[in-house]
């Protein structure tokens, strides 16, 4: 597995898991830094063989989360995201969340409803609990019916909605 990694951001450390693929690259996470561990520290914890590498795809996807993180209204490309990992579920609740448009959220419930699942409100946010692509799949968009904000894998509640704010702002 290699890593490309974003030293700084507002919100810290961002880390690109990632691997070659035929003549390209293929994404499988992104790691956002936590309060008190860098996103470079939990992915060696988790994966202490990885390595620090660099390709032009991965890099323009590292400038574009970067640009993102910086308030710029950026859209990081999705299509080198690599879903194997995910069970059907998951990869249709990721697919849906992508969706969903900046400056905008979308109820678990509401996402539950879209991907024909009514009733599973509870099962989408476990499944965006466990987003491997925070950012490039908005997780930070989905927010509980009750109007409270819900959880946000990684950074916390305090990056979510900063977010939210800053995509408002933009």
């Amino acid at each position: 597995m290699n890593l490309s990694l974003i030293e700084t951001s507002p919100f810290g450390q961002v880390g690109i898991l990632w691997e070659p693929c035929l003549s390209s690259h293929r994404i499988c996470a992104v790691v956002l830094s936590e309060p008190g561990l860098g996103a470079k520290l939990k992915i060696k914890k988790s994966f202490p063989d990885t390595i620090t590498a660099s390709c032009p795809g991965v890099d323009e996807l590292a400038g574009e989360i970067a640009h993102f993180l910086s308030g710029l209204p950026v859209v990081p490309e999705h299509k080198h995201i690599s879903f194997e990992a995910c069970s059907p579920f998951r990869r249709s609740v990721l697919k849906e969340t992508m969706k969903i448009p900046r400056g905008s959220t979308m109820t678990y419930k509401s996402l539950a409803t879209a991907i024909g699942k009514p009733s599973a409100a509870r099962a989408v946010g476990k499944a965006l609990a466990n987003n491997p692509f925070p950012i490039m799949i908005p997780c930070h968009r989905v927010v509980a019916s009750d109007g409270t904000i819900g959880g946000f894998n990684g950074g916390g509640i305090s990056m979510k909605l900063a977010l939210l704010e800053m995509e408002q702002q933009a």
